[in-house]
């Protein structure tokens, strides 16, 4: 199977209305989701998003590590 192409990886506010994105990365479309994880926390860090503890940030389910 040929995979020609990017995918975009995002990240959502999960409060109240409005919903709003946070984080966009885009990677080539064989880069696994998993591989982003550590560096969307790092962005929501640096933004002042509060990662007390990002085993409890919700993730799409692609995006969890093993």
């Amino acid at each position: 199977m040929i995979w020609d192409g990017y995918k975009v990886h995002y990240s959502e506010t999960c409060e109240d209305l409005p919903h709003l994105i946070v984080d966009v990365a885009t990677t080539h479309a064989t880069v696994d989701d998993s591989h982003l994880v550590a560096t969307v926390h790092e962005h929501l860090a640096r933004r002042g998003r509060n990662q007390e503890n990002p085993a409890t940030e919700p993730l799409h389910r692609s995006d969890r590590t093993p």
